[in-house]
């Protein structure tokens, strides 16, 4: 009994030295995160006609007031993800005062999971899905509301 103990102390300390490879994780969070920063670069009259130019990531939180934006990048479901060319989408959130939260998704045009510097690469394009400006909680008794256009925004949240 002691040896197997012992053989098995011995190959676990063995294996705590060897390097482990990196995680399939990392290497989505890493795309998660050159996703988000191209639709944040992407000026805002690139995504609709008639907008100003400032990037995204400056004319959001402008929109938003103080609260804190945050962005999550997953793959597309509905149709952008039945395409011949599979999307990844960025959805931009922020809370909007105390009870009404502000969620804005997007498909990166283009994704083709390959790396950004590669030569295959293609340079996503942001196309504006959806929005909705609703509840923070679910139960509130209040309507969501759907964001059809982003120009639609700056006077539903002046209300």
């Amino acid at each position: 009994m002691e040896r197997y103990f012992f053989i098995i102390l011995f190959v676990a300390t063995a294996m705590v030295g060897q390097p482990q490879p990196a995680s399939k994780k990392s290497v989505a969070d890493k795309q998660a995160q050159t996703l988000i920063s191209r639709l944040k670069a992407t000026p805002v009259a690139d995504i609709e006609t008639g907008l100003p130019t400032d990037p995204f990531g400056k004319w959001f939180p402008k929109q938003v007031g103080a609260g804190p934006v945050q962005y999550e990048a997953k793959p597309c479901e509905g149709e952008a993800a039945e395409s011949a060319n599979p999307m990844m989408c960025v959805t931009a959130s922020a809370k909007i005062g105390e009870a009404r939260k502000l969620e804005l998704t997007f498909a990166m045009q283009g994704y083709s999971g390959k790396k950004a510097g590669s030569a295959t690469a293609k340079k996503p394009r942001c196309r504006f899905l959806v929005g909705s400006l609703g509840p923070n909680d679910p139960r509130a008794k209040f309507p969501t509301k759907l964001v059809a256009k982003l120009a639609d925004l700056p006077p539903m949240l002046s209300r």
